[in-house]
């Protein structure tokens, strides 16, 4: 299992979300992808992918609604059928001193 652990503000759209797990795996964005979150999708709509019907970069991680310990799955490469799990851990006050998304363990 790879694993990586970070904090993001609420304010993080699902497009910023898609390009931060991107950096945070060390993948190259080269695959279609999306976000399964109360059993709707969302993601960032390319030519001979997936329709969206929601815009990724408006939609917020805060707007979800999305409670403690609760999970959602991240898919990528839909050929080789890669899923993260995300789960939400905890939600806290922004510490003004920190720069957002960090990557605290993995």
């Amino acid at each position: 299992m790879i694993w990586r652990r970070f904090l993001v503000r609420g304010d993080t759209t699902i497009a910023q979300l898609h390009f931060i797990l991107q950096i945070a795996f060390g993948w190259s964005d080269t695959y279609l992808h999306r976000f399964v979150i109360h059993g709707n999708s969302y993601g960032i709509h390319h030519i001979g992918g997936e329709c969206f019907s929601d815009d990724p970069h408006s939609v917020t991680l805060l707007s979800l609604g999305l409670r403690v310990r609760e999970r959602f799955r991240y898919e990528y490469n839909y050929y080789d059928n890669w899923q993260v799990q995300l789960r939400v851990e905890k939600i806290t006050e922004l510490e003004p001193e920190k720069t957002y998304p960090i990557c605290i363990e993995g």
